[in-house]
């Protein structure tokens, strides 16, 4: 959670600085990223 809390920060300056393209990327992979991984999670702790 903290390299998520840190990327999310890093698009948070990005958009501030006018970088909106970067932080797009930026943002858009972490939240996908985390998705994959709870979705992943979540079907491992069912199949038991």
């Amino acid at each position: 959670m903290i390299v998520a809390a840190i990327t999310i920060g890093a698009a948070i300056l990005a958009i501030l600085n006018g970088m909106e393209t970067a932080a797009s990327v930026i943002g858009g992979t972490t939240v996908v990223s985390l998705a994959a991984v709870f979705i992943t999670g979540r079907q491992k702790n069912d199949s038991k």
